[in-house]
């Protein structure tokens, strides 16, 4: 398993924990060896940006999540339930 924590805001948070919590759970419910999980912990106007940019929805949201095996090189994702 491969879990990056990254904290780009203000606020302290636990990253080791998380990132022992994160690795856990992925165990836990059968996940494969080779998962990847990246979590990044932002501020208001950053979560904001990629609402808008990722989800076309305006202002700040509490999570965004993005399937890596659904992505493709420079192509947003579309919003869930449009497609």
């Amino acid at each position: 398993m491969t879990v990056f924590v990254a904290d780009e805001q203000d606020a302290d948070i636990p990253a080791d924990a998380l990132k022992e919590l994160a690795e856990l759970v992925l165990t836990h419910e059968g996940y494969p060896a080779d998962t990847e999980v990246t979590v990044l912990f932002v501020d208001d106007e950053t979560i904001a940006g990629y609402n808008e940019r990722f989800m076309g929805r305006e202002g700040p949201t509490d999570v965004l999540a993005f399937p890596l095996e659904e992505l493709q090189a420079d192509v947003a994702p579309s919003p869930r339930g449009s497609g």
